[in-house]
Order: C-alpha cells, then structure tokens, then sequence
C-alpha cells in the first residue's frame, strides 16, 4: 500500500474519511538565507504556510511567487518548484496530503468525489490549473494548519491520544473549510471593480506624484471611500500599495539594468535616492545597491500584472507613507 508508515497513524482504525485522505508528509521547519533547495515535485498539492520571514516559491519555468508572514501558498502536483529564502528568519508550516492509492493524487478523489466535490469553492481550488496560488490567511488556516501538524508529531512520538482519528478528521476538514473561505474573500477582492480600476490606475501612474484622490477621481468615488475600500480589502492603505507596487517595479530594474539608483528613483516614483532607500529597507533589509550585487535573478515576475496586488495583499504595514 502507498505510504505504508503514514498508515501507522491510524493503527488500522481508519475512519472512512481518514482511509483516502493521508497525510503524506509533514514539517515544521527553520530557514535562512544560506539555504538552498533543488528544484523539485511532488504527486499530491502542497500547502506551505510562511509564518515569519520572506520566501519566494520558484518555479522550473521562470515564475516567481513572494510569500510574506501570514500568506499561505497551494502548490500544484507534479510541478517543478523550489523554495528560495529571501530573509534569515524563516518559520514555515508544510502538509502534503495524499490517498493510499499512489494513481489517484488527493485533488483529483475530491474533485471526483461527490461528498466534496459538491463544494464549488472546494472543488475550483483543488482543480485549478493554476501552477501556486497564494492567498493571505483570513480565515485562521495558521490555527488550524499548526493544531494539525501537532497532533501528527505527537502521534509519530507515540504519545496517547483516543480520539485521534476523530481530532484528524476534524483538523483536516476544517482546514479544508479555511482554505476555502480564504479562496472567498480572495475572490471578493479581485473581482471588486473599485479596487481593479484603482490598481489599473496605479499600474499606469505609478512613476507620477499621484495621491488618494487621483485614484479616487479616476474610479468615480470618494478619497474617503476608496481609503476605507482598499484597507478592507487589503488591510493596507492605498499608498502602500501604491508603494509596494514601486518597490516590485525596483527590484526589476535593479535586476535588468545598469541605471544609477537615482534615476531608478525617479523612474519608480519614489523620486529621491533617499525615499527610495527608506521603502526598500524597510522591505528588504538591505540598499537598493546591497540587493543588486545579490545577482537577484532576473525573471518576468518583476513584470506583473498590477491586479496581482489585488489578489495577493503582502503585508507592509512596517513601510511608513
């Protein structure tokens, strides 16, 4: 049987539910800068929960995906990826599920399954074709995610626990549920035509001194009324995002060009080499010119679609306005 020493878990006392949806590996893990991973797959979806530090999820392709403290990542089977620790202070959440049958990865017996395919929102996430999804943790996933992985490392260290199975089922579903309503507001978010407009305005304006009632005019509303939009949305005002999508708009130029950091100041927004540098500490630590000689690798991440923001929501909330 695949996954014969997960199966011990349960020591033949499977319930239904807990017979087809495995947990095929676990980990709590600590990261720095001086890790490396090799580019790798797995055969069932991958959840990876940053709790602490900064992490990019690289795929073989060419994509990259930022992770920031409180934003989870659903990695897709069978895709090439590797992690990439961007900071020295890395904690990360990992659960990979799986069904004793190797052929049936778990997306697919969901999707398949009618108890959880009925779900619409379960049932687009587990068969998105999207290669990683990121969402921000709205929902408690963290609670969930670290009581699950607990109750595992307890059952592997042989420690008693009789409802076992039950707390398993439980966890696992109610993982699923978070998962689900985070998909929910995610969507919420990126299908809000305010916000939409506001990020096609700030993808076409960013260089320029535009403030909160630009994208406000350009929308149809109130400054007021957009502030309090975004900040829902979001949890962040609209001159971070603003700021956020400068520094990404940074980070690629210092990447694929040779231009002085004053001129990427002025081509970016940020105007002075000054308030530039005070952003881009604040989000990475370290100068515009320490980061360059990094040898950041140059991808067409850099150039993303500005909806992205809208759909990812990093949290600067350290970057001061």
């Amino acid at each position: 049987m695949y996954n014969k020493i997960m199966s011990t878990f349960f020591n033949g006392k499977w319930t239904e539910f807990s017979s087809v949806v495995i947990p095929k590996s676990y980990i709590k893990i600590f990261y720095n800068r001086s890790f490396t991973m090799n580019y790798h797959m797995h055969a069932n979806i991958e959840i990876a929960y940053l709790v602490s530090g900064k992490m990019d999820i690289t795929e073989k392709d060419g994509g990259i995906f930022s992770l920031v403290p409180n934003q989870f990542a659903l990695i897709r089977k069978n895709k090439f990826h590797r992690l990439v620790a961007k900071s020295d202070d890395i904690e990360l959440l990992v659960l990979e599920l799986a069904t004793p049958n190797e052929n049936l990865p778990v997306d697919d017996y969901i999707v398949g399954n009618p108890e959880f395919s009925c779900y619409p929102s379960l049932k687009h996430i587990m068969s998105s074709e999207n290669s990683v999804m990121i969402f921000s943790d709205t929902n408690n996933v963290r609670q969930t995610l670290t009581y699950l992985l607990n109750i595992l490392d307890a059952r592997k260290k042989g420690m008693e626990n009789e409802f076992f199975e039950m707390d398993y089922e439980i966890s696992i579903k109610q993982l699923f549920i978070s998962l689900c309503k985070c998909r929910t507001n995610h969507l919420k978010i990126s299908t809000n035509s305010y916000i939409n407009h506001g990020m096609e305005y700030i993808g076409s304006h960013y260089a320029e001194d535009i403030e909160v009632e630009d994208i406000a005019r350009f929308i149809g509303i109130t400054p007021s009324y957009t502030q309090k939009l975004f900040r829902n949305a979001t949890g962040m005002t609209v001159m971070k995002i603003v700021n956020y999508y400068r520094l990404k708009q940074t980070e690629y130029l210092l990447a694929t060009t040779r231009l002085p950091i004053s001129e990427i100041a002025n081509l970016t927004g940020f105007r002075t080499e000054n308030n530039l540098y005070k952003h881009f500490r604040a989000e990475h630590g370290c100068s515009p010119s320490d980061y360059k000689k990094l040898g950041i690798e140059k991808t067409s991440f850099y150039n993303f679609d500005p909806f992205d923001l809208a759909k990812t929501f990093p949290n600067i909330d350290k970057i001061k306005n």
